[in-house]
């Protein structure tokens, strides 16, 4: 079995009903190569990290599917590169399917910021504290 998950991101102005548009053509060309969407989801409109043709937000969209065969990505993504109001997009070949569920973020107009996750050493086992190097004295 194959795995993919493709990713792409829209202008931040796009209407929602030409967005949801053009999820239906890009699911209708991934499941004419016989696959088998798995998950879909609308991530909403998010900020950038660096600036991408002018924009420092854009709305993201991200599409998990499998297939027995492999699948022609080149085809899918000969759609988003003749689609003038996508900005960036990603398609990647994964080894196992790891589903991937997140809600839209809440928009900082309507007065709620998100809670910022702080790194920590000690809630992960896996993470050691750095080793001090050992100083050799001038004898």
């Amino acid at each position: 079995m194959n795995y993919y998950e493709t990713t792409f991101i829209c202008t931040p102005d796009l209407a929602e009903d030409k967005l949801k548009s053009f999820t239906e053509k890009i699911v209708a060309a991934i499941k004419s190569l016989n696959a088998e969407i798995t998950v879909q989801n609308d991530w909403g409109k998010r900020r950038l990290a660096y600036s991408i043709k002018g924009f420092n937000e854009g709305i993201f969209v991200h599409i998990q599917f499998k297939s027995e065969l492999p699948v022609q990505v080149s085809k899918i993504e000969t759609i988003y590169r003749l689609t003038e109001f996508i900005i960036r997009y990603l398609t990647v070949k994964s080894k196992k399917m790891k589903i991937v569920q997140r809600k839209p973020r809440k928009t900082a107009e309507a007065g709620q910021q998100e809670p910022q996750a702080q790194p920590s050493a000690e809630g992960n086992p896996e993470k050691k504290p750095l080793a001090q190097p050992e100083h050799k004295s001038a004898e």
